[in-house]
């Protein structure tokens, strides 16, 4: 056979086979995704997790099912998915903890910046920190005072080592020259529930909202630019002379493991871009005191990378380690 002739069976070939490496791409999903959250259910990642799979299920007709897989500040998950088969039906909705922040501070198991393809970041939320009711507290002026009669004795939760609320914990220790203790947990659920039984003082969180409204923990203050619409009467940390805290932003979002194929990834952050348009999602996450922040493919990778960076920088000049 002349090179020629070749050169013409292998394109035949090659476009024989063309229909069939597209068909997964063309009927995806054909059958039910899995959908990694890398937190206990209860929490904040799972209570967007839940909203976002159930939109994901609607717009492409077909199942999402979650699968909380907490444990070592997220790494657990995000691994799973990580090193999960890049054909679609694997999907990780995870935070900026996981991704921009651990990694920093102890060793995972996977690339945050290689291993994982951004689809969309979902949503943003606002940090407070609430106080258990029983605390003698009704500002961060207040739980300063109180940290600084008794060093070591107050002690604050959060969803995981590594995780933003861990950090917005210790960068509240560096700014206001407290000693708080760090208390992990395995997602946020069980720690607010700690924090409303007394076993901990103090927890950063979004998720505290449905709580401080229902009167079951109390809120001091939000770590935030601007006050939170939902807790107007509630200072900003800067409000109350403490700096700092307002750059610590609360993100989530939804990856798929690196090698997806481009189609794939282009249909699931379309179908996140009007999810995300939708009123009713907005609706949703209100509940749980998040907002849509639609951040697509590139610039979504772009801020993953700029957190990474940034995070880094802060973890090194501030000393932050893990427990």
């Amino acid at each position: 056979m002349t090179l020629s002739r070749a050169a013409i069976a292998l394109a035949a070939l090659i476009a024989g086979l063309s229909p069939v490496l597209a068909a997964p791409a063309d009927d995806y999903p054909n059958h039910p995704v899995r959908f990694i959250v890398p937190y206990p259910p209860g929490g904040s990642t799972d209570n967007v997790g839940r909203v976002v799979a159930l939109k994901l299920q609607e717009a492409l007709g077909q199942t999402f099912v979650v699968d909380n897989r907490g444990g070592a500040a997220a790494a657990i998950g995000t691994d799973l998915a990580a090193k999960a088969p890049p054909d679609g039906y694997t999907v990780l909705c995870t935070t900026v903890g996981s991704l921009a922040i651990n990694p920093h501070l102890t060793t995972v198991p996977y690339d945050p910046l290689k291993d994982l393809t951004p689809v969309a970041m979902a949503s943003i939320g606002p940090m407070a920190l609430a106080v258990n009711n029983d605390l003698p507290a009704h500002s961060v002026q207040d739980v300063i005072k109180l940290a600084k009669a008794s060093p070591g004795k107050l002690n604050f939760g959060s969803p995981g080592s590594g995780s933003i609320s861990h950090l917005h914990g210790e960068v509240f220790k560096v700014s206001a020259g407290i000693d708080i203790v760090h208390v992990p947990y395995r997602g946020s659920g069980p720690g607010m529930a700690d924090l409303m039984a007394g076993n901990v003082q103090l927890f950063f969180e979004s998720a505290v909202l449905p709580f401080v409204l229902a009167g079951k923990m109390r809120a001091v203050g939000v770590a935030n630019a601007e006050r939170w619409a939902a807790l107007p009467d509630v200072p900003t940390f800067n409000e109350q002379g403490v700096a700092g805290l307002d750059q610590l932003q609360s993100w989530f979002g939804v990856l798929v493991p690196a090698g997806t194929p481009q189609p794939i990834v282009d249909r699931l952050s379309a179908a996140m871009v009007k999810l995300l348009a939708d009123p009713d999602t907005a609706k949703r996450f209100a509940l749980f005191a998040m907002y849509p922040s639609p951040m697509i493919g590139e610039k979504f990778a772009e801020r993953i990378h700029q957190d990474y960076d940034y995070y880094g920088a802060l973890i090194a000049r501030t000393g932050i380690k893990l427990d």
